[in-house]
């Protein structure tokens, strides 16, 4: 029995552990919400994730920012009627909401030189919430119930005493009572610093290198008063995961003309093997730990054409006009 719920919890696993996202954000400031365009950033502290190499051209002094968004957010899925023993359609959401997604940023620039610091919520950042549970689980433990059904029929149409039917046919029973009836709560967060330096080689010419770290935390909680009738031991499959990554990030910006910036940053991936610990339920006991990449190795080529910024003056109103003219050439590696 325990084979096949491993299965259906190795399939909720997959399926939303990571629901998060383990991948690189790209909204690693407020100013971001306001203009994504932040690929060729030499102004502002926000270079120090963006561009780093930008950071270089900054004017000389030291640059702080620290921001938080706040994340409203609602997922929805739903599934038709089902052949799994009459299982029926049903709908499931999760509105939780988001209220600490930190950033910060620091920047020293002096003369030719400049170190800086950058910290955020590198990947994931929220919690899901389904008290009614989801239609992937409820459709893998369904589809468990299925199999023991099929088991006890083919054992029965030869010999019809076995034991094994009424255990099998018991099993199938409670796995859709679960199917049915079961909550899931999964929360995954990837912490990410880092810290390096950018040096102006020309007036028109800079480089950066960084050093980054991330952290990432996971958690899962799968309950239902029917687990303890499948042989789970508990009401609840649980478990946590952590684990540490590091890399390196390198940059260069160029301003071959005035009005014209390209840039180019390449993150190198994070390898992070996720480890579980505190594990609940005897289902969950024998789920091995597993091993995760970071989708965090990218490399672009920015290429933005500022027009010279042309003001008009009228009294105490200043309007600048300078429209961004901007091209992206994206590669990434998952």
């Amino acid at each position: 029995m325990k084979k096949y719920l491993a299965a259906c919890l190795s399939l909720v696993c997959a399926g939303f552990a990571f629901a998060g996202g383990i991948e690189n954000k790209t909204n690693m400031s407020t100013g971001y919400l306001r203009n994504p365009s932040r690929n060729t950033e030499h102004k502002r502290p926000e270079a120090a994730f963006y561009n780093i190499a930008g950071t270089a051209f900054m004017d000389d002094g030291l640059y702080i920012e620290a921001g938080n968004q706040f994340i409203i957010k609602e997922y929805k899925n739903s599934i038709p009627n089902s052949p799994f023993l009459g299982f029926p359609a049903g709908s499931y959401n999760d509105e939780t909401f988001v209220y600490l997604y930190p950033n910060a940023d620091i920047v020293y620039k002096h003369d030719r030189w400049a170190v800086f610091a950058n910290f955020g919520i590198y990947a994931g950042g929220g919690k899901l919430e389904y008290s009614e549970g989801t239609s992937a689980t409820a459709l893998a433990f369904a589809s468990s119930a299925l199999n023991y059904k099929t088991q006890a029929e083919t054992i029965a149409a030869t010999n019809p005493t076995d034991p094994r039917v009424p255990i099998y046919s018991t099993s199938a029973t409670n796995l859709l009572k679960a199917a049915m009836d079961h909550s899931l709560t999964v929360t995954s967060i990837t912490y990410g610093w880092l810290a390096g330096g950018a040096f102006a080689v020309t007036d028109w010419l800079s480089i950066g290198a960084a050093f980054r770290l991330t952290y990432g935390t996971q958690k899962l909680e799968l309950t239902s008063s029917h687990f303890t009738l499948v042989g789970n031991g508990g009401n609840e499959i649980s478990y946590n995961a952590s684990a540490v990554g590091f890399s390196g990030v390198f940059g260069i910006h160029a301003k071959p003309i005035d009005g014209l910036d390209l840039a180019g940053q390449f993150a190198w991936r994070s390898k992070m093997n996720y480890e579980l610990s505190d594990k609940k339920g005897i289902i969950a006991s024998t789920t091995a730990d597993s091993g995760r990449v970071v989708a965090a190795w990218s490399k672009y080529i920015i290429v933005n054409l500022l027009p010279r910024a042309k003001k008009v003056t009228n009294g105490s109103l200043v309007v600048v006009l300078a429209p961004p003219i901007q091209t992206i050439f994206l590669f990434a590696k998952r």
